[in-house]
């Protein structure tokens, strides 16, 4: 099937319900849901599916492990403000494009957004103050405006984007991991931040 109507008495998308639907384009009818999660965390709902975009439900608070993990023909998905938590390599492999980080959710796990070779932009980030090792490895950002409240650049968060040119990061943050930019072959500058007191080896290595 591509196409799923959500029935309105059911508040709760259980794991892995749509999991490797590959046909599934689209859905609607979910904008009672409180939850993506219940049996077994909700975890992977998505993943592998054909959806090309979607409308998160505004009641659900929490974006769980994997979801959209694989999704490579879904370029958007909009309706995450009122999302506080993002589950680990939620986005990963997948074919956004761009993404509004939501403001309530203040830490980016590992591997968020991992091998989204087609994401170029993400905006949102100014109070996240956690992000983990490898959030962003081989994913396909231009650029990136690291945020204040974060003040460690884990490993390899973006090893290997090689489309990345740029990167703002603020004079509050104090460590910087091994390759932390990795194969970053098209970063053409980078300003020391002031306040970093711990370097680690291969942080450039071959970019």
């Amino acid at each position: 099937f591509t196409t799923f109507v959500w029935p309105r008495s059911v508040s709760v998308i259980p794991s892995s319900v749509f999991s490797g639907c590959g046909s599934l384009t689209s859905i609607t009818g979910h904008e009672a849901v409180t939850s993506v999660g219940g049996w077994n965390d909700g975890r992977e709902a998505f993943r592998r599916s054909g959806l090309t975009s979607f409308s998160w439900p505004p009641g659900a608070t929490a974006v769980p492990d994997r979801a959209f993990k694989e999704c490579d023909a879904l370029t958007s998905i909009t309706g995450l403000d009122a999302v506080t938590s993002v589950g680990e390599a939620a986005f990963a492999q997948s074919g956004l494009t761009s993404l509004k980080w939501p403001a309530g959710a203040t830490e980016v796990q590992y591997y968020t957004f991992e091998e989204s070779a087609a994401l170029t932009s993400i905006t949102g980030m100014d109070a996240v103050t956690s992000i983990a090792p490898y959030a962003f490895r081989k994913s396909g950002l231009i650029s990136f405006a690291w945020p204040p409240g974060a003040t460690d650049i884990g490993f390899s968060t973006f090893e290997a984007c090689t489309a990345l040119t740029s990167i703002t990061v603020p004079d509050t943050v104090k460590s910087i991991n091994p390759g932390a930019f990795e194969y970053c072959t098209n970063l053409t500058s980078f300003d020391w931040p002031r306040n970093t007191t711990m370097v680690r080896s291969d942080i450039f290595y071959g970019s």
